[in-house]
């Protein structure tokens, strides 16, 4: 008998042992052969196409699109490099900030890669959103769905021409009421 053989009948045995059919160990099996397969696959892409991706979009940064009136308009922006589509799709560049102890303002700008993925060659378009914090304990924060804003580039060129007033696209932020511990926390939770 083979060692495959014996290996299969000793499975056979666990199973009757624990009550668990051998078709169910055989699924469980293939799953993580097929696990095993995406993280390989995963490691490898991370490994190479991940950091010359990273390094063009920091290469890309201080002219890139939309970025630059950000930063611009809200200093205190933090700009990252982040995977924000499906699997497969290449990363773009995520900027946020906090305003007026308050709200949050998040735009994502995915980007295009040449073949090679050592350059930015292009951009797509940009999504922005305003979430109104109700409340901030610790770590976790709270959010005023009534006070979401989502909105895209046409909105925001209004938001810029009018040096950052978000009145601009009829949207009115409260200024005088922050929310209890919130200042600081973009330096605790990035």
């Amino acid at each position: 008998m083979s060692k495959r053989n014996v290996r299969a009948l000793q499975a056979i045995a666990l199973c009757a042992i624990i009550g668990v059919s051998y078709i169910q160990i055989s699924r469980l099996i293939s799953y993580f052969s097929v696990v095993h397969y995406w993280i390989s696959v995963s490691a490898s892409w991370w490994g190479k196409s991940c950091v010359q991706s990273f390094k063009a979009l920091d290469a890309a940064r201080p002219s890139a699109p939309y970025v630059t009136d950000f930063v611009r308009l809200f200093p205190e922006a933090i700009v990252t490099n982040r995977f924000f589509s499906r699997a497969g799709q290449p990363p773009g560049f995520n900027v946020e900030v906090d305003l007026y102890e308050r709200y949050e303002l998040l735009m994502q700008l995915p980007v295009l890669f040449d073949p090679t993925e050592d350059n930015v060659i292009g951009y797509g378009e940009p999504r922005f959103h305003i979430l109104e914090i109700s409340s901030q304990k610790g770590r976790d924060t709270s959010f005023n769905r009534a006070g979401d804003r989502r909105f895209g580039s046409a909105e925001w060129q209004k938001i810029v021409e009018k040096g950052g007033d978000f009145n601009a696209i009829g949207y009115t932020m409260i200024t005088d009421q922050p929310v209890p511990g919130v200042r600081g926390r973009s330096k605790v939770l990035k």
